[in-house]
């Protein structure tokens, strides 16, 4: 599950979806893309939405962009996933 921090806040879509399948939502990933500040509590609303914490999350901040740092984390990040047996 994933998407970008908005005002503080991760985008309302991505609430508005947790709000609606949260009870059918197996083990969840988190992915958010940020400019500026809300990680925190971003993470800790989806968090509580979801029901449960995430077992992986990637978060991928403007500047990991512009320099290209953002690869090592989406490939730590995948090979989480990769790894996870769904227990």
């Amino acid at each position: 599950m994933g998407g970008s921090i908005w005002a503080f806040h991760s985008a309302t879509p991505v609430r508005t979806y947790l709000r609606q399948k949260a009870a059918r939502l197996p083990n969840t990933a988190f992915v958010l893309t940020l400019g500026g500040a809300g990680l925190e509590q971003s993470l800790r609303e989806m968090e509580q939405m979801a029901g449960k914490a995430p077992w992986a999350t990637l978060v991928v901040g403007e500047m990991e962009v512009k320099s290209g740092e953002y690869r090592t984390s989406v490939s730590s990040f995948a090979s989480t996933l990769r790894k996870y047996d769904g227990d």
